[in-house]
């Protein structure tokens, strides 16, 4: 005979990073195995207030459910922390024209800037960036996803790449490997 509970669904997700995911009420079944949007949000604002000592950055995020639901946790995490948006540049999913929101970004004078979306997409978004004066040496670029730097992505002179992404800092999860806690895990299995 079923209970009540049994017959509730349980999910686990291998990549749903959403954060709103997380709330025991709303989903109580739910389980992941990536870091919520929300986490990720947070580190890199405490990246920028207590390490890289910035307290103003400009955002660019893509139209996507990925893109938008970290810079949203993102815009959350930056208010807790202190941290300016100079300007939020939003623009859409596999845009080809980026002038109008590239032209936004750089009028900001932003030198610090956060970009959430797919890593083609930014990967685009910086290459158009780069070619109006906004990347390269001087600026700083920092993400949730360290994808965004594949030359894979890239359509143009790897060369420009290498300049487009220096200075480029992206928070990638860590399994915890070389810690205590995950060499002891290592020896119980």
């Amino acid at each position: 005979r079923d209970s009540p509970v049994s017959s509730l669904k349980k999910y686990v997700s291998p990549s749903s990073l959403r954060p709103d995911l997380s709330d025991g009420r709303a989903y109580p079944y739910f389980l992941r195995v990536a870091p919520s949007d929300a986490l990720v949000a947070t580190a890199l604002a405490d990246l920028l207030t207590n390490f890289l000592n910035y307290t103003s950055v400009a955002m660019v995020s893509a139209s996507d459910a990925y893109s938008a639901g970290t810079a949203r946790a993102f815009r959350d995490a930056s208010v807790q922390a202190g941290v300016v948006l100079s300007a939020d540049v939003r623009f859409a999913e596999h845009a080809v024209d980026l002038t109008q929101e590239v032209a936004q970004l750089r009028q900001s004078s932003a030198r610090v800037i956060m970009l959430f979306s797919q890593p083609k997409d930014g990967s685009n978004f910086v290459r158009t960036a780069l070619g109006a004066g906004v990347g390269g040496e001087g600026f700083v670029w920092l993400s949730g996803d360290s994808a965004l730097v594949g030359l894979e992505q890239w359509s143009g002179d790897p060369l420009e790449h290498e300049r487009a992404f220096r200075g480029f800092l992206a928070m990638e999860p860590s399994n915890g490997q070389g810690t205590a806690a995950h060499d002891a895990f290592l020896a119980r299995r």
